[in-house]
């Protein structure tokens, strides 16, 4: 359900919301999580990173499905990530999907990639800030196309962060690089492609063969620039994410339908890019 900014009441199930980009963990992770993350961006989360938070969050915000995009920051944690977002999205089919998640270093990438695709995630998060690598590092290669043999997407965290990080892996020339060295890897880039590098993102990306999400933009980037980028980009390649629970999900909402988009490209961003294009046959209660 959308409301109605200005008349402040509901104006029915216009359309499905789908957030692409929400960030949870188990609930005996979540604690540490948060304290490290908290202070690290010298910031308060707004909700607990839980299963059950995101779902109130959910339906406070009247957002339908929520895709979780996982980071994990060592080896050891890759298959205990996996292994509950594959079980989360078993239990919660319908409410939540997910990606998966693969470290650079990790040896066995195929049968955990392999396990990524048969458990129904649709793709694989990866946070280079958080994991040391560029985006075109050739030592990726052999994991790129891996993910292209089991058709799956990856999102990468795009631009730097809320605190500016000394080393910026997560560059923009990097990902025109790794477009062009593979051309058939399946790539989203996050916060309209580049955090606090919009300026670089719509000179270099905009236009170009990447999917983009609006998560932590909104409230960041003047509006009318937001509108501007989404056009020139192409409306079938946005996706909506809030970037739970770094930012107020309703208050994503609302941004977002302030835009005053057409409601044609309201619902491909809202939905319909996701669904169509992305998470494929899912079915939404």
């Amino acid at each position: 359900m959308i409301e109605n900014e200005a008349a402040g009441s509901p104006v029915g199930k216009e359309m499905e919301i789908i957030d692409m980009h929400v960030h949870i963990f188990p609930d005996n992770m979540s604690g540490k999580a948060v304290a490290r993350l908290e202070e690290k961006y010298n910031m308060d989360f707004i909700a607990d990173p839980t299963v059950r938070d995101l779902l109130d969050f959910m339906d406070k915000s009247n957002i339908d499905f929520s895709v979780i995009q996982p980071v994990s920051t060592s080896v050891l944690q890759v298959k205990v990530i996996n292994d509950w977002l594959i079980k989360t999205v078993d239990k919660y089919r319908g409410r939540i999907g997910a990606f998966g998640t693969i470290y650079p270093d990790f040896g066995p990438y195929r049968d955990e990639l392999k396990k990524i695709k048969d458990g129904g995630l649709k793709g694989v998060k990866f946070h280079p800030n958080f994991q040391s690598f560029y985006p075109d590092d050739e030592e990726m290669t052999d994991i790129y196309r891996e993910i292209i043999k089991n058709d799956l997407w990856a999102l990468f965290h795009a631009g730097d962060e809320v605190t500016p990080v000394k080393k910026l892996y997560s560059n923009i020339d990097s990902f025109i690089n790794l477009r062009s060295r593979f051309p058939d890897l399946k790539i989203i880039l996050a916060h309209m492609g580049g955090f606090k590098l919009w300026e670089e993102a719509e000179k270099k990306i905009v236009g170009r063969d990447f999917y983009l999400d609006v998560s932590y933009t909104l409230g960041f980037l003047d509006a009318s620039r937001i509108k501007e980028m989404i056009f020139a980009h192409g409306t079938e390649k946005i996706l909506f994410g809030t970037d739970f629970p770094l930012a107020l999900s309703r208050d994503q909402v609302k941004d977002f339908i302030g835009l005053g988009l057409d409601k044609d490209t309201r619902k491909k961003i809202l939905s319909g890019n996701a669904k169509n294009n992305i998470l494929g046959n899912i079915s939404v209660n």
